[in-house]
C-alpha cells in the first residue's frame, strides 16, 4: 500500500467564509436577527459545534427555533437556527392584535346579520300564515255568498 501512495492532499477551509459565501455576504445581517449554529454529527452538543454566528450570546430564551439535519458528502451536520431579540422585535404585535380585533368584529357583524335574517324569516312565515288564513276566510265567505244566490 505504501508503495502505491503517491502523496496526499490536505484541504482546509474557513467555515465563516464558506457560510458568508453561501449567505451572499449577509452572515452579519443574519447574525443580528438570527443565531445560526452548525454542528458536526447528528447531535447538538457544544463540543461538536463548527460554526456559531453569535459566539457567546445566550439564545436559550429564543421564542423561535428550527433544527435541520443535513448530510453533505457523507458527513452528517445539524443546523440550528434560533431567533434573537432583534428578530422578535420585528414581529408586529400591534398588527396581530388588529387582525384579531377585525376578525372578532367581522364575526359579530355576521352573527348580527344572521340573527336579522332568521328574525325576518320568522316574520315572513307568520305573515304568510296570516295571509293564508285571511284568504281561506275570504274564499269561505265568497263560497257562502255564491250558494246563497
Amino acid at each position: 500500500r505504501r508503495g502505491a501512495l503517491l502523496g496526499w492532499v490536505d484541504a482546509s477551509f474557513r467555515l465563516r467564509d464558506l457560510i458568508s459565501g453561501i449567505l451572499a455576504g449577509n452572515v452579519n445581517a443574519v447574525g443580528v436577527t438570527l443565531d445560526l449554529d452548525i454542528y458536526d454529527g447528528t447531535t447538538v452538543h457544544p463540543d461538536s459545534r463548527m460554526f456559531d454566528s453569535n459566539e457567546g450570546v445566550d439564545t436559550s430564551a429564543a421564542r423561535f427555533q428550527a433544527v435541520r439535519s443535513l448530510t453533505l458528502y457523507g458527513r452528517p451536520w445539524v443546523v440550528l437556527v434560533r431567533s434573537l431579540p432583534a428578530f422578535e422585535a420585528q414581529l408586529n404585535q400591534r398588527a396581530a392584535n388588529m387582525i384579531a380585533l377585525v376578525g372578532e368584529l367581522g364575526s359579530l357583524i355576521l352573527a348580527w346579520a344572521l340573527w336579522l335574517l332568521l328574525g325576518s324569516r320568522r316574520r315572513v312565515v307568520e305573515l304568510a300564515r296570516e295571509m293564508t288564513a285571511d284568504l281561506r276566510q275570504s274564499e269561505a265567505r265568497q263560497a257562502r255568498l255564491n250558494r246563497a244566490l
